[in-house]
């Protein structure tokens, strides 16, 4: 017996025990050790929804094997299960298990399709045929309770946001309108979660509120932990409360994530978000209309950390340093409450081109056309240099044989692609990070200790919330600015760092300095 057949039969024993949870964790760990189920407590959506035994939307990726979800079949034909995993994936295979044990059960899961795509609004009722990629096909009949449907997606490598369950067209023109549910107690998606298309370039960022609730610190919504919220107090005047988010240098924004609050009541309701590159956190002034609108969630937001994705209006084509939300004038409340807060985007390429090269030994290989969303990938596998050929295949690796830049970009179309047969390679470390030697800048906190080195400081500064970092000799200094004294020669940090002696920890008289990352 397999060990996947074998975890099955111990689903099937133990589906009304509390060790169900712990068998669930066992075949996860066993069947795919470096992956994750990222369908867990996400939005899903029904195309029907059936008043049967409490079946609900959230019942299918509540890690709750027990609670059922069902659709009516009044629609007819082409039910269908979404569930929206917010952020893109390459979603490696789709796990489904079957309702559990009933009398004369008419609906069962059977002869299913699994499907991907990246385009699905919940407000349109439609069939959603030929609307998705195939991920793969469920077998033809289920008929244990709880068993287990492994789907592996036959294109594992695509970027998906959406995953669709629906039953085989086969089914739908053969069967009985009334046996046209589609019926699960769980859906799961497994991959490897660092590999999103975007970077949240908002974790760990300065963040600000107008008005704030004390201890309610807006740095809660930037820990990536959405069990603590900022919140701004009731009573606050008017409707002009804000929320903002540093990022300390300009991004490439192309959708802002807010999850909802966690207690039994959300105020993050209707709200707008916004980008620009000037503002001040101190103003006491109405914000409205100083920043260009990026989009808006027209809805109420569900307690219990529901991810509410804003997709920028403008396709990511906007450069901003900071992100603002603000709720919607007419809104009856005075405050404003949510859990967290991610920005996806990208640095601009660029800063960040290297050269043309003859030479490109590739390491990895994504089958993604841009060069944004490749640079990113080839920093998530801890690649230091990117490149993307033929406007199609993103690789991942070190170049070789530097040449002109214009062997690269000669025969370029209208559309500013460029064909050649050498590598255009980008880097993907971050930038500008190191900043420079400096003239004993301004900087207002710091630690003297030893052995001193450039990663111990700037998680000191960190911690702290401060925009910059510089060393000078065993002292780490903190600061939001680089002072008026200006740059000097980086001949002038020449003092080696007791804990790195490859690194440079400023000079007599200057400090290098960091753009905290």
């Amino acid at each position: 017996m397999s060990a996947v057949a074998g975890l099955t039969n111990f689903y099937i024993a133990l589906k009304s025990t509390k060790h169900t949870k712990r068998v669930h964790a066992l075949y996860i760990y066993m069947h795919a050790t470096n992956y994750v189920n990222i369908a867990l407590n996400k939005q899903a959506y029904l195309s029907t929804l059936s008043t049967d035994e409490g079946s609900k939307p959230s019942n299918a990726v509540d890690g709750n094997l027990t609670n059922l979800v069902m659709t009516n079949s009044t629609f007819g034909y082409s039910e269908w299960i979404v569930v929206d995993l917010v952020n893109a994936y390459q979603v490696k295979y789709v796990i489904v298990f079957n309702r559990g044990a009933c009398v004369s059960c008419y609906a069962q899961m059977r002869n299913f399709v699994a499907g991907l795509t990246n385009y699905f609004d919940a407000k349109v009722n439609s069939s959603l045929r030929g609307n998705y990629d195939l991920c793969g096909t469920g077998p033809k009949l289920v008929v244990n309770p709880y068993q287990l449907m492994n789907v592996t997606c036959v294109d594992g490598e695509k970027f998906s946001r959406f995953v669709i369950l629906q039953l085989s067209i086969q089914v739908e023109q053969v069967t009985l309108p009334q046996s046209l549910f589609v019926v699960v107690a769980e859906v799961e998606a497994y991959t490897d979660e660092t590999f999103l298309q975007y970077d949240n370039v908002a974790s760990l960022k300065p963040a600000y509120m107008k008005v704030p609730k004390f201890p309610c610190s807006p740095n809660y919504c930037v820990d990536e932990n959405k069990a603590s919220d900022c919140v701004s107090p009731y009573g606050s005047p008017t409707n002009e409360n804000w929320f903002a988010v540093d990022l300390l240098r300009q991004y490439n924004i192309v959708y802002v994530v807010l999850y909802a609050s966690s207690t039994a009541y959300s105020l993050m309701n209707y709200f707008a978000v916004g980008l620009t590159n000037n503002f001040d956190k101190n103003s006491t002034a109405s914000i409205r209309s100083t920043y260009q609108i990026c989009g808006r969630w027209k809805d109420f937001a569900l307690p219990g950390a529901e991810a509410m994705r804003v997709d920028c209006a403008n396709n990511g084509n906007i450069f901003a340093r900071y992100v603002i939300v603000q709720q919607e004038t007419s809104m009856l409340f005075n405050t404003m409450s949510f859990a967290d807060i991610e920005v996806h985007g990208s640095e601009n390429s660029i800063y960040k081109y290297m050269g043309c090269y003859k030479s490109f030994e590739t390491q990895r290989t994504f089958f993604e056309s841009s060069l944004d969303v490749c640079i990113n990938l080839c920093k998530l596998s801890n690649v230091s240099y990117a490149t993307v050929k033929d406007n199609s295949v993103c690789f991942c690796g070190v170049p070789s044989d530097l040449l002109p830049s214009s062997s690269c970009f000669a025969n370029c179309d209208a559309n500013a692609v460029c064909y050649s047969n050498f590598y255009a390679v980008y880097t993907t470390s971050i930038s500008p990070g190191q900043l420079g030697c400096y003239t004993n800048a301004d900087f207002a906190d710091g630690m003297n200790s030893s052995p001193r080195t450039v990663k111990n400081c700037l998680q000191y500064c960190l911690e702290r919330s401060f925009t910059y970092a510089s060393l000078q000799g065993s002292s780490c200094f903190c600061g939001n600015s680089t002072g008026s004294y200006g740059k000097t020669s980086d001949c002038d940090c020449n003092i080696t760092c007791s804990g790195d002696p490859s690194e440079r920890c400023g000079g007599s008289s200057a400090k290098n300095v960091y753009l905290r990352k």
